[in-house]
């Protein structure tokens, strides 16, 4: 015999719950049993709402549809065991690895995670549209062969069939619980009780067939919808549920059971006015304009998503604190959880707002998870130090935080590939935080990967679990959970609960479902990352006072005094639908032609979250705030229509917002700030304040995240940017009494005092990252050049007889080496590094056939290369003189130094790479900018009669056009080398013995001008020593400043439009700024070589006083 379907109908807040509520507790004094069935998210909510009315749950149960077929399913004892989701999808992934070579469309598609979970959506769908795997197979035939479809299709199917097959004989999965879960009604629990069904949410073919059962064996179905019994003018927001009372008809009438409805046309008073006129008015057109106190409405537009959360943590306090609203009868609706949670929970937290963040995380989201799947891709999928790196940081690998980041630095730095698993580390001195670190991994990760390595999916398994034991995960998790508990965070606590549990079991299910197969390590990996990334760790509410916040549908259930709807911005509330997975609208569209209602179309999906976002709208008494961002760090945002909608409805609304004038103001902080810093610029430069710039300052002061650098900003616009110093004391300790010094560090130091400070007195360093910049270019070109000549004289060649030929084959010899060692080989790395190293090999030949060249010219031969001198060092430093007395030594290292035989004595002239080339700079001699190559030939010739020059020789590819008739001498030209050569005709021919009028071949600028008469680049004996002189005394300056504390922001440019921090490491640190009262950068002029002999005449100590 057939029961009642009976059918409560009517629009939000008309009563229908309670008539449900009220028919349950009439069953209850009855002492009758009744069951209530509300939809998946509700069943918490509805059970404490229930035991509130009725004073307990005497007699009455509450279910889900999916709870109440695992019930069912259960107590029978007549079924196949129950399959979760993740094990449904695992039997997926099972028929795609068996099938993928069958697969002609998605052959590639099939290998990616989430194609399993995709294929897990088109399938439950296809079975709740009541087609088997025959049914699916009959279909496809009537389609046209052409449609892109039909092959989708043909894919689909042979997954389907096999995923079936398998599942037939060994479990039921959730789609099959409900037509099983029918099945067994007339002997379950369930028959002969009332039912009752508040909310029927989007009911799919097997639910519609369970309520045709549940209308067989109980005496009554009660379901309520939302449903306007009065045509009005926003009738079409309730289309959804209209097709649902149709299919709830056609059921009944199959069912052959008695249908009744109840119309409810009446709303409640417990509403505002302004709530019920919005609730009635929102989606009707034409609408009504609110003529009422509209201000219980808000409408916030946050300049950004971070004030966004920030001014919603603020009302909430409000509403608490001056209205006397207590945070359970609040709820705020996100219409995006993944971007506003984390914001919101911080801004609550900071104020002592409870919150409960309703919904569900995946797996793989909690740091345990994350830390396994780490660990497991390490060791499968080529030793990637990120994953390594993850794991150690995780907390739940037993390794300290301190030797997991001397690791992550030592990685970078070394740029370590492959494992490192299996043999302690050696290269670049590694410290012993980043050793331990290696061998905590290697005594977890060793016996993992050869674990991992065995053959089945079984095998695997038990060497994961072992892993797990290892390192003491579920201790781990059971100690921090009892942690959380003390201090009171009990939804944190309860997912850490959770997260062994559900390891376990899906570990078990791929064992069970996936055992036999052999998927190898990367398998495995994956499969494991798809496992991890279905599988949800849901918490349950705490009883004590506190807000919900959610998504629309998980936080429609309950009525509150307030409600909150943050992220009301176009494109996301309410959020369009789109079918874009496997199955396009189009090919959704041909299936329900074809009589498969596989899935619904985006424009169905559409409608039904507006009905939902309707709901969770209607849900509030007293209080409405909607708030909206206008950017959210990346980009522009728009307001929602929906706030055009309510501003339209209720144009007296409140509105507010943390910026005054959005018209003059920017879109986010860090726009906001950079406005700022221009306008109070304009402000001191000009003395006009700029009209938005009060409004500024006061909307960056309010916020905790800018108020800071908004008040520095403020004081350093107003003050000077005045030269700083430290006490002489201070200096000599950061330095030493004993200073070290080099020709570079000098440099440095007069180029910018401040960061010659941070980098040799503080020692900042950037983290060395395993790249090839410019700088380790010109190291490698040193390097090979060094190797080059000191393989030449050692096999002692005669440089005047070595060959070109000759010199390329030694070149050849020593390159492998160099590329080796070269930052432990990176220039053969990949693909790329090996391109650049073809180039660079290329300007190597080049500079060798230069530099052989140039020798052959004239009678200078390499006599040292890489010539080191200073203290310890085989040449002896060079001894500065300080004002107290105290002396300071200078060390370097010179990259060659020649020597040539002329009239009985022996000369020599020291050369140095430069890579690109550069001229020899007089001006920055003066300034201290060019004392390198001075100090180097100061050091490597003790007698000035043997001083003959010194000289930059380029090492770059020459740029030479096809259209030059000597290429050879052109190439040549390129090389010549850059400096000052003393003007005398027995030195000038041992650079060029060739050169007898006319320009040289060989050195930069000199030109014979007559018998022994020269010009160019050329010097007196006595020019060159005051030049020396004048180097020494500018070091020793530049030392006496330095020691004196003097370490003032005050960088060099040699050109008037060159940035002149553009290659400082420093420039974040000393916020120099040319536009900033104090601030100046030391334009350097170009002075001619007569200029500066002139200026310095013969006297050193003058021209450094000129």
């Amino acid at each position: 015999m057939s029961g009642r379907l009976h059918l409560i109908l009517g629009r939000a807040d008309t009563g229908k719950t309670a008539r449900v509520v009220s028919a349950l507790c009439a069953h209850q004094q009855n002492g009758e049993r009744a069951m209530l069935i509300v939809p998946e998210q509700y069943t918490y909510e509805a059970e404490r709402l229930l035991a509130e009315a009725l004073g307990g749950l005497m007699g009455v149960q509450v279910f889900s549809f999916n709870r109440l077929t695992e019930r069912v399913l259960s107590l029978s004892g007549k079924t196949r065991p129950f399959l979760s989701a993740e094990g449904h999808r695992m039997v997926i992934r099972r028929a795609i690895d068996l099938n993928k070579d069958r697969l002609r469309l998605f052959s590639r598609a099939a290998e990616g995670v989430g194609f399993a979970e995709e294929l897990q959506t088109i399938f439950q769908d296809i079975k709740r549209a009541g087609l088997t795997p025959d049914a699916l197979d009959a279909m496809i035939v009537r389609l046209p062969e052409e449609l892109p479809l039909t092959e989708k299709l043909t894919d689909i199917s042979i997954l389907y069939r096999e995923t079936e097959d398998y599942l037939q004989s060994r479990f039921i999965s959730l789609d099959d619980a409900a037509t099983e879960a029918a099945r067994l009604l007339p002997e379950s629990f369930v028959a002969g009780q009332p039912v009752y069904i508040d909310s029927l949410d989007r009911p799919n073919r097997q639910v519609l067939s369970l309520i045709g059962e549940l209308l067989q064996v109980c005496p009554s179905v009660t379901v309520t919808l939302r449903i306007d019994c009065v045509q009005n003018a926003d009738e079409e927001v309730f289309e959804p549920e209209r097709e649902v009372l149709m299919q709830l008809r056609d059921v009944a009438e199959q069912a052959g059971a008695i249908v009744t409805e109840e119309r409810l046309c009446e709303q409640t008073n417990r509403a505002d006015p302004l709530m019920r006129h919005i609730e009635r008015n929102l989606f009707a057109y034409p609408a009504e304009t609110y003529h009422g106190n509209a201000q219980k409405l808000t409408l916030f537009g946050a300049s950004d998503r971070r004030a966004e959360a920030e001014s919603l943590a603020e009302a909430i306090l409000l509403f608490a604190r001056d209205k006397g609203i207590r945070y359970r009868e609040m709820a705020v609706v996100v219409s995006d959880l993944n971007a506003y949670a984390g914001l919101i929970r911080r801004s609550c937290a900071r104020r002592g707002i409870p919150i409960f963040l309703d919904r569900k995380r995946p797996l793989s989201g909690h740091a345990a998870a994350d830390a396994v799947l780490c660990a497991v891709s390490y060791v499968s999928n080529g030793f990637h130090a990120d994953d390594l790196l993850r794991y150690l940081k995780s907390g739940y690998a037993n390794c300290a935080e301190s030797d997991a980041e001397e690791l992550d630095l030592y990685l970078r730095r070394t740029g370590l590939r492959g494992s490192i698993l299996n043999k302690p580390l050696s290269r670049a001195n590694p410290s012993e935080g980043a050793e331990r670190a290696r061998a905590c991994a290697a005594g977890a990760l060793e016996p993992l990967q050869k674990g991992l390595a065995r053959a089945s999916v079984q095998e695997q398994v038990r060497a994961l679990y072992q892993f797990l034991l290892q390192i003491e995960l579920q201790k781990q998790l059971e100690t921090r959970a009892e942690e959380l508990q003390k201090e009171e965070r009990l939804a944190d606590m309860q997912e850490h609960a959770q997260v062994w549990n559900l390891l376990v079991a899906l570990l078990d299910q791929l064992a069970e479902i996936l055992g036999e197969l052999k998927i190898g390590r990367a398998g495995f990996s994956r499969l494991l990352e798809e496992g991890m990334a279905g599988a949800s760790i849901g918490v349950v509410p705490g009883t004590a006072d506190q807000g919900v916040v959610g998504d629309v549908v998980r936080t429609r259930s309950r009525r509150v005094r307030a409600l909150f709807v943050v992220g009301a911005n176009d494109g996301l509330l309410p959020r369009p639908q789109q079918n874009d997975g496997l199955l396009d609208d189009a090919e959704i569209k041909e299936l329900q032609n074809q009589g498969a209602p596989v899935r619904k179309t985006s424009a169905e999906l559409t409608a039904a979250d507006r009905l939902d976002f309707y709901t969770a709208l209607s849900k509030t008494d007293e209080y409405l705030y909607v708030s909206y961002a206008y950017g959210d760090g990346g980009g522009e945002l728009a307001p929602s229509p929906l706030v055009e909608r309510l501003l339209k409805l209720c144009p007296d609304c409140t509105q507010r917002s943390d910026i005054e004038s959005t018209d003059l103001l920017p879109d986010c902080a860090a726009e906001a700030l950079t406005i700022t810093a221009s306008d109070l610029r304009r402000f001191r430069d000009d003395g006009v304040c700029p009209p938005r710039l009060p409004a500024l300052i006061e909307w960056l002061t309010r916020r905790d995240s800018t108020r800071a650098l908004t008040q520095r900003m403020i004081e350093e616009s107003a003050a000077n940017f005045l030269p700083l110093t430290i006490p002489r004391e201070t200096a000599r300790a950061l330095y030493g009494t004993s200073v070290p010094m080099s020709a570079s560090r000098l440099e440095s130091f007069n180029n910018c005092p401040f960061q010659h400070f941070v980098r040799y007195g503080l020692r900042a360093a950037e983290t060395r990252e395993f790249t090839e910049r410019a700088a380790d270019l010109g190291e490698f070109y040193h390097a090979a050049l060094e190797a080059f000549v000191r393989a030449v004289n050692e096999r002692k060649f005669v440089w005047k007889l070595l060959s070109d030929a000759d010199a390329l084959a030694i070149l050849d010899e020593v390159l492998p080496d160099v590329i080796a060692n070269h930052h432990d080989g990176i220039l053969l790395e990949n693909e790329r590094m090996r391109a650049t190293l073809f180039l660079l090999v290329e300007t190597l030949r080049q500079s060798v056939l230069a530099i052989t060249g140039q020798i052959r010219a004239g009678s200078f031969t390499p006599a040292l290369t890489e010539v080191r001198f200073g203290h310890g060092a085989p040449f002896p430093p060079i001894r500065l003189s300080l004002p107290d007395g105290s002396e300071a030594l200078v060390g370097g290292v010179i990259d060659r130094v020649d020597k040539a035989q002329v009239g009985g004595r022996e000369i020599l002239r020291i050369v140095d790479y430069k890579t690109g080339g550069r001229d020899f700079d007089f001006a920055g001699v003066l300034q201290g900018l060019t004392l390198q190559l001075p100090l180097y030939l100061l050091a490597a010739a003790e007698r000035a009669e043997t001083r003959a020059g010194l000289y930059y020789m380029p090492i770059s590819q020459p740029a030479v056009s096809d259209a030059e008739e000597d290429i050879e001498g052109a190439v040549a030209e390129a090389f010549r080398l850059k400096g000052l050569t003393l003007s005398d005709a027995a030195v000038i021919r041992a650079s060029d013995n060739a050169l007898s009028g006319g320009k040289s071949a060989v050195l930069y600028k000199v030109e014979q001008t007559g018998d022994e008469e020269y010009s160019g680049s050329v010097c007196s004996p006595t020019q060159m020593e005051t030049l020396l002189a004048l180097a020494r005394k500018k070091s020793e300056q530049t030392l006496s400043r330095m020691l004196n504390g003097e370490l003032a922001a005050s960088p060099a440019a040699r050109k008037k439009r060159q940035e002149a921090c553009i290659y400082c490491d420093y420039k974040s640190v000393c916020r120099f700024d040319p536009k900033r009262p104090g601030c100046r950068v030391r334009m350097l002029k170009t002075i001619k070589q007569d200029e500066f002999f002139e200026l310095i005449g013969g006297d050193a100590d003058g021209a450094l006083d000129s």
